[in-house]
């Protein structure tokens, strides 16, 4: 199928190599000693004494809290709000005002973020996936991967889906062929398992809807499957065959979003089809309603599109910063779109890096922007008025904030 402006229709963007790792990856090899009480922008509150301090326009502060090197994307269920951090530790505050609930130690939960459900929450380490009980962090089960896994879990309609991303555990020359697990939440038992990939890997997070799993491979192959049965309904292959798949698929409206290199491309959910694709891409996509947003860059500005999920085309374009920095991650909340950008300082491993958490509103205007030296930030997550964002190194914070 074509879009409006032929099959492949640039964005007139440089291209650039995907950079949501700039957002805060965590490494896990400092650690800082965390403070129990949340602090205001005023105070003395980051782990690294030289750093400035954050300054916010549009917005305010409600609390913040230091905590270590690196802090995951934070989850909430409006209650609480959970994140886990460079110190491989997994902690609850409260959403109100940010005192702490709980803390617990994990093996392995470095940089992805918890994930919450109804009564458990979720932590995805390298090779260990536990759920812990939200009202004092004890863990209930865990489930443990000869291999790596791929992403955080997935959950609803009764299961947890998640995949194993280690090729060389995963495939053939392993005991543990398998890459995509189905799992019981209630105690983490097995329900059950398929090797999709063959020689390939799974590429970041599954999707479930509407009755189907879908799983975007690397190498730019797309799977859709029934959610009980793990039985596959379709398979499809990019047609650009770049195979350098850098997320799991998203939904757009009645499209699901998909990527294949610098290319974004619109797909039929029933089958697969192709109905659209845009090139010259520099980040991951995020998806709100029926909008698809991606970033790029025009000679020195940095843009952010938003394109119909329907047929691609474009429905504005906004600069979100000036010369020498880079869009370092998109994510969307119900108030609208995030975009971190990340002016690179050049020493000091990020920790004087500049970077601007930008909330954009309809067409693209500003509402609000917190700027905080540290190498980036992770996507952040919201509920009702209250945005929640972690920082990366050289500040190493939980933030909540609303805005004026």
């Amino acid at each position: 199928m074509t879009g409006p402006y032929g099959r492949r229709r640039y964005l007139q963007l440089a291209a650039a190599a995907l950079s949501t790792a700039v957002g805060g990856c965590l490494d896990g090899s400092e650690q800082s000693t965390p403070t129990d009480r949340p602090t205001t922008a005023t105070a003395e509150t980051t782990t690294e004494p030289t750093a400035a301090e954050p300054s916010v326009e549009g917005a305010a502060i409600r609390w913040r809290v230091p905590l270590a090197k690196r802090v995951s994307t934070p989850a909430t269920d409006g209650d609480s709000v959970y994140t886990t951090s460079s110190d491989r530790t997994v902690r609850a505050f409260a959403a109100a005002d940010g005192s702490r609930r709980w803390e617990t130690s994990h093996p392995t939960a470095l940089y992805r973020g918890p994930r919450v459900s109804d009564d458990a929450v979720y932590v995805c380490g390298y090779d260990r996936l536990s759920a812990l009980d939200p009202r004092d962090g004890s863990e209930r089960w865990h489930y443990e991967l000869a291999g790596s896994f791929s992403s955080n879990p997935v959950f609803g309609d009764g299961r947890l889906y998640v995949g194993n991303s280690s090729v060389s555990t995963s495939h053939r020359a392993s005991q543990y062929p398998e890459d995509l697990f189905a799992l019981d939440p209630d105690d983490g038992s097995l329900v059950w398992k398929r090797d999709l990939a063959e020689e390939d890997r799974l590429a970041g997070r599954p999707l479930l809807h509407d009755g189907t799993l879908y799983v975007q491979l690397e190498r730019g192959g797309l799977v859709a499957l029934d959610p009980d049965t793990g039985e596959t309904r379709w398979r499809t292959t990019l047609s650009s065959q770049r195979q350098q798949a850098k997320d799991g698929p998203k939904l757009a409206g009645r499209t699901l979003v998909a990527t294949d290199a610098d290319l974004v491309y619109g797909l039929d959910p029933e089958n697969g089809s192709e109905r659209w694709q845009v090139g010259d891409v520099a980040t991951v996509p995020a998806t709100l309603g029926d909008t698809v947003y991606v970033g790029g860059y025009v000679g020195t500005k940095r843009m952010v599109y938003a394109l119909a999920a329907a047929d691609g085309s474009e429905r504005w374009r906004q600069t979100v910063d000036g010369e020498f920095s880079t869009i370092s991650a998109l994510s969307t909340g119900t108030t609208g779109l995030y975009v971190s950008t990340t002016r690179s300082a050049g020493d000091r491993g990020g920790r004087d890096d500049e970077t601007t958490l930008h909330a954009l509103g309809d067409g693209g205007s500003l509402r609000w922007r917190l700027t905080v030296s540290c190498a980036g930030v992770r996507p952040v997550a919201v509920h009702d008025e209250t945005t929640f964002v972690g920082t990366g190194l050289g500040d190493g914070s939980l933030y909540a904030l609303t805005a004026d």
